[in-house]
């Protein structure tokens, strides 16, 4: 009699056959071009297959298959795409041996944390990633939004944590900032909500772009901290600080490792990604931003964990008087 599986092994040998089928899913459906036809409207399964030579029976259970990771969507008897850019985003989810290679090299196959990697990285991405961050978002500000804010953006993406602050209180006015080839999907993403006269948006390099001093009663760094070294958020932290108005708030959105370093899964996993695309990122403990907070000069440092899947915590902190 062989050995007895527990069930956490089950849990995970599970998870991985998943993992491996989904990744499968979605390399073919790309490069069949469901994707790129998903993206021009509603179409039947039938239809799609005899446009795209697959099998009826086969071509159902691939549309089923993208319902069910909530990259398709059902719509009048037909599918459509449930994500915007749905074709970009594919070619991100297929990794092509970005892990091997970066482990091998010891380098990421893109750096994501400079204007050129940023440029050849998110356009496609950010609406994808805000709406993946939709309920974490809202989450977020229920303890953030206050009327009659005025709120920078650094890195702003899509805004999804932005957007949702205005959704709660529409009194409030945003600066979102991001590099200019991020700055037309920023704008798409809040012309769709149609909160452009809430907004004021402002291209350029976080590390290069001047802001106001003491304007700002809440700066938002919602997942970018991840992408840079230490010495690069403490200077983050030094444009987040001259923005702020006394007793202004700093929210950072991150997801956080264990104290031990060992887990959750999810955040172990995406590590490992960032390992791919940044040089000095990485996904850090609460301790690690405490100490930089400190060191940044801020107080009354809170942590609230926001979403398990996708992993992400709020960690806010204030300015003195």
């Amino acid at each position: 009699m062989g050995p007895t599986v527990s069930s956490k092994s089950a849990e995970s040998f599970g998870f991985l056959t998943q993992a491996i089928w989904a990744t499968e899913v979605v390399t073919a459906a790309s490069q069949i071009g469901v994707l790129t036809r998903l993206e021009s409207g509603p179409v039947t399964s039938d239809d799609l297959g005899s446009a795209l030579g697959i099998d009826r029976g086969h071509c159902r259970l691939l549309m089923s298959a993208l319902v069910g990771l909530g990259l398709a969507d059902r719509e009048d008897g037909g599918f459509r795409s449930a994500v915007p850019g749905l074709s970009g985003v594919a070619t991100r989810l297929i990794r092509n041996g970005r892990l091997t290679e970066s482990l091998s090299n010891r380098a990421p196959a893109i750096s994501a944390e400079t204007p050129d990697g940023s440029a050849h990285l998110y356009p496609k991405m950010v609406r994808y990633l805000a709406s993946g961050f939709q309920d974490a978002a809202t989450k977020a500000a229920d303890g953030l939004a206050q009327p009659g804010l005025t709120v920078l953006d650094l890195g702003a993406g899509a805004a999804p944590w932005s957007r949702a602050i205005v959704a709660k209180c529409p009194d409030v006015r945003v600066v979102a900032i991001d590099l200019p080839d991020v700055i037309p999907a920023t704008n798409a993403a809040i012309a769709e909500a149609g909160l452009e006269d809430r907004f004021e948006l402002r291209d350029g390099d976080l590390f290069e772009i001047d802001v106001e001093a003491g304007r700002y009663d809440l700066v938002i760094a919602g997942g970018i901290c991840h992408l840079f070294d230490e010495p690069a958020n403490m200077a983050l932290l030094r444009l987040a600080h001259r923005a702020m108005a006394p007793d202004g708030t700093l929210a950072i959105l991150e997801p956080l490792i264990n104290e031990d370093l060992e887990g959750p899964r999810s955040v172990i996993l995406y590590a490992l990604d960032l390992s791919t695309r940044t040089h000095g990122g990485g996904v850090r403990p609460f301790s690690t931003y405490v100490s930089l907070l400190k060191a940044g000069g801020l107080k009354d440092i809170e942590r609230t964990d926001l979403s398990a899947s996708p992993p992400m915590s709020l960690i806010t902190a204030t300015k003195p008087q």
